[in-house]
């Protein structure tokens, strides 16, 4: 009897032992720790939180286009380069087409064209010097360079857009480059009617003081005049005879003759965020 007492109470005790280490495995899972997984995601949210507030063109579901452009992305710089230049804030476009021309890439050449088109485009006379249109011709030579036909195209007519005296003051012949672009252009199966038959050229005359003086001068028929304005600081008397300074402005025309018969064919502009 003694003996079936002892093993009963080692049955029980084993049970006891069993019950408690169980016990313990569903309170170690209960209380599982996940504070480390927290932290990491804590973390991993705020660093991303830092990238996208950094650089917000990496945000997929960043709008603004400003700001993505300011950070960098090219599309962005490009787009509103080209937003510029449409409703003709032409010192914002030059300023986006810089960076983004500036930038190697798939775009690279078309936006260097598009760059070189806007000073092909603006008056020297008015805003730039003459260097305007040797800039231009050398820019669309680079895009050319990076493959971009339509701006070896652009520089073809823009060598009879311009005084040959321009380029020749500034190291460039004239007939020599026009015989090369040609000879490229009809490589590249890019030489159309279009540029055959251009009989344009201009060929500085004047600068004069009124467009009087020049009507009264030169032929009315053959010219092209673009205003300069200077100003100038004079001393006058006021109402009460004290001298003041006063700024006057004045206004000179360079005329140009008009050699050939022809229009020149437009710039070919190059609508880039078409192609995204």
């Amino acid at each position: 009897m003694a003996k079936n007492k002892i093993a009963v109470n080692e049955t029980n005790n084993t049970r006891g032992t069993c019950t408690t280490t169980e016990n313990q495995v569903v309170k170690n899972k209960v209380h599982f720790d996940i504070s480390p997984i927290i932290a990491i995601l804590s973390f991993i949210l705020a660093v991303c939180s830092f990238l996208i507030a950094t650089f917000p063109q990496i945000n997929p579901f960043n709008n603004n286009i400003v700001a993505k452009a300011e950070a960098g992305d090219l599309k962005s710089q490009i787009m509103l380069a080209e937003h510029y230049y449409e409703i003709v804030d032409i010192s914002e476009s030059i300023y986006w087409y810089k960076i983004a021309s500036a930038q190697e890439s798939y775009y690279q050449a078309a936006a260097l064209n598009n760059l070189a088109v806007i000073y092909a485009n603006s008056d020297p006379i008015i805003e730039w010097d003459s260097y305007v249109y040797i800039k231009a011709y050398k820019i669309f030579l680079k895009a050319g360079d990076l493959g971009e036909t339509a701006a070896l195209r652009n520089a073809y007519i823009l060598l009879h857009a311009v005084p040959e005296d321009v380029f020749c003051s500034n190291g460039i012949n004239p007939s020599m480059e026009k015989s090369r672009l040609r000879t490229l252009l009809t490589t590249y199966n890019e030489w159309s009617e279009e540029l055959e038959g251009i009989d344009y050229n201009l060929k500085y005359v004047a600068n004069v003081q009124s467009l009087t003086e020049f009507s009264n001068t030169y032929d009315k028929n053959f010219y092209k005049a673009s205003p300069a304005y200077t100003q100038k600081v004079v001393i006058k008397k006021n109402d009460d005879g004290m001298d003041i300074p006063v700024i006057e402005t004045y206004t000179t025309y360079n005329v140009f003759e008009i050699l050939g018969e022809s229009e020149l064919p437009e710039y070919k502009y190059i609508h880039i965020s078409e192609s995204y």
